[in-house]
Formats: structure tokens, C-alpha cells, sequence
């Protein structure tokens, strides 16, 4: 998918800039989802190659606050999205092997910072 808008307008998601991406969450409301869809992916996926672990401080700083008890519901919201998406990403069921991959890499990570989370109440 392209980047239909502002400064890196007709850039491929996943050549924008990691720098970009987080502003694009944080600072603007996406009206269209399969770009909110694409570009939060992304960012969780280069979140993921670069294996970081979850802390307060990232945490707080990209905007996610979850208290130990949140996490089973967390979880749960996770898993169920987790399994709309990929039902629409499946290669078996009409999507490709590259985003398949990339949303199953992006799903151990979630649930690795929920399992890091856990541990640590």
C-alpha cells in the first residue's frame, strides 16, 4: 500500500520512515482503516526485528499503559483480533505469505510483552 497523503505521499508503508509512523499514530486519526491497518503493521513489525522488550518507559512512550490486571482482557481482545485479521491475511483464503508472516511475527510479540508483563506483577 502507498502512503496517500502528506510528506511521504505515493511511498510504499514500508518504506516510510519508522520516525513517521509512530507520529502518523500517535498525531492522526486515520480515517481509512486498511491504512490504519497497514501502517500500525508496520511499525509493530519493526518494533518486533528489533526485539524490544516491554518497559514503563516504552511503554508510556508510544502510548501503551496497561496495568497487570488488564492483561487477560488485553489478551483476549488481542486474540480476537488477531484471528479477524488473519483470516482476511491467510494465503490459503486469498491474502499472501508476506503479510501472513509479517502479522504472525507482530502476534509473538504482543503476546511476549503480555507474557513479560505478567510475570513481572
Amino acid at each position: 500500500m502507498l502512503m496517500p497523503f502528506g510528506k511521504y505521499r505515493g511511498t510504499p508503508i514500508g518504506e516510510v520512515p519508522t520516525s513517521y509512523l509512530s507520529w502518523l499514530l500517535r498525531s492522526i486519526k486515520l480515517r481509512d482503516p486498511q491504512l490504519e491497518f497497514e501502517v500500525q503493521l508496520e511499525w509493530l513489525s519493526r518494533c518486533a526485528q528489533h526485539e524490544h522488550t516491554y518497559s514503563e518507559q516504552t511503554a508510556s512512550r508510544h502510548g501503551i499503559q496497561l496495568g497487570t490486571d488488564d492483561v487477560p482482557l488485553v489478551r483476549r481482545v488481542f486474540d480476537a483480533g488477531f484471528k479477524s485479521i488473519a483470516r482476511k491475511l491467510h494465503p490459503d483464503l486469498g491474502g499472501s505469505t508476506a503479510e501472513m508472516q509479517q502479522l504472525n511475527r507482530l502476534a509473538e510479540s504482543v503476546r511476549t510483552q503480555l507474557d513479560a508483563l505478567e510475570r513481572a506483577s
